[in-house]
C-alpha cells in the first residue's frame, strides 16, 4: 500500500475526459475523480471497470447537467489496492482545504467525496 504516495497524486495531471464523453472512458480498473471546471475534486470513487461503472453511476445524470466537469483516473489493477487507494484518497482530499466542495454542489443531498 505504501507504493502509492497519495500526497503526490494531482488529479488534474492524470488522464481525463469530459464527463459527456462517458462512452470513451476506458474499461480499466481505476480510482476516479470528478473534477470541476477549476480542477476541484468533487467526488472520488473506484471501479474494476471505469467505463461500465460511470454508465451505471447513481450521480451520472446529476453531474452531467453541470458544465465543464472532467473525469480523471489513476489505473490500479490490484483489487485490494484499488479499494485501499480509494479510501486513502478520499481521506486525503477531505483534509485538503484547497479541495473543498464548492457551495453550489453542497445543495445536492449526497454529492460529496464519500459514497
Amino acid at each position: 500500500m505504501d507504493l502509492i504516495a497519495f500526497n503526490k497524486i494531482d488529479p488534474k495531471q492524470l488522464p481525463s475526459l469530459p464527463i459527456e464523453w462517458s462512452k470513451a472512458f476506458p474499461e480499466c480498473s481505476a480510482v476516479y475523480f470528478v473534477l470541476s471546471q477549476h480542477s476541484e475534486v468533487l467526488y472520488i470513487g473506484s471501479s474494476i471497470n471505469l467505463s461500465q461503472r460511470w454508465l451505471q453511476h447513481h450521480k451520472q445524470q446529476e453531474l452531467e447537467k453541470l458544465k465543464n466537469l472532467r473525469l480523471a483516473w489513476i489505473e490500479i489493477n490490484d483489487e485490494i489496492l484499488l479499494r485501499k487507494a480509494e479510501t486513502r484518497l478520499i481521506e486525503y482530499f477531505k483534509n485538503q482545504k484547497a479541495h473543498q466542495i464548492r457551495a453550489i454542489f453542497r445543495r445536492s443531498s449526497d454529492l460529496s467525496l464519500c459514497r
